[in-house]
Formats: structure tokens, sequence, C-alpha cells
């Protein structure tokens, strides 16, 4: 039998359950939320290169996608993805997020690129 907060259980609720997401939100509390792995996984794969090649890559907003999703969808604080990325201040990972926001309303290329992200990452909830 699966444990209370076990993935398994979750799992089995879901199954229990039928509604609408959008009117019923209580059921979108179900959904688990994609950890840091996942989300650099489909970065990654978009890019075609591995987190160590881009991350420190001066001109290169990869790095800053990454961390901008995994603050949406995997729910990580300013503090855990500087820690993540490499020991960045939590600050920094902030004007970094802000930055990408207004980059990508100057960049549909950068637009283009996150979304697809974005659209991977959903398909990969559960």
């Amino acid at each position: 039998m699966a444990g209370l907060g076990d993935e398994e259980f979750v799992t089995q609720v879901q199954e229990w359950l039928a509604g609408d997401r959008r009117e019923q939100p209580g059921l979108s509390a179900l959904t688990l939320r994609p950890g840091w792995e996942e989300v650099l996984g489909v970065v990654e794969g978009l890019k075609g290169e591995r987190w160590e090649e881009f991350r420190d890559r001066q001109g290169d907003r990869t790095r800053d996608v990454v961390l901008w999703l995994a603050r949406r969808y995997a729910g990580l604080k300013l503090a855990e993805l500087g820690a993540l990325a490499g020991g960045l201040d939590y600050r920094s990972v902030g004007s970094a997020l802000r930055y990408l926001e207004e980059a990508q309303k100057q960049d549909p290329r950068l637009r283009r690129f996150v979304r697809q992200a974005e659209k991977q990452i959903k398909n990969k909830e559960i």
C-alpha cells in the first residue's frame, strides 16, 4: 500500500478524482511539479547543449531561462535556484529573472524558446 505523500499514492488519488481543473482548482494541487533536473533536461534538449556548456557563457540567456522555468514550474526559491546554479546570490537570481522577463518582450526568438520549453514541461507534469 502506498504511503500518504508517496508519488504512487498521489497517482492513485488522481485516478479516483475526475473533474475540470479550471472549475475545481483543488485538483491542480494534486499535480506533481517537475524538479530542477526535469526543467534542466528540457532546456538542455532544446538547446542541444549541456548545462555546463552554457551556464556561464556571456550573452547567453539560457541559464536564466532555466532559472525562470524552475522558479515558475518547480516552485524553487531564489536562494535554492542560486545554489543549484553554482552559488549565485538570491538577489542575482532575482535580477536575472527580471531581466529575462524584459528580454522576452524584445526578443521573439527567446520568447519562442521559453514557450517551447514551457510546453514540454507542462506535457511532463503528472
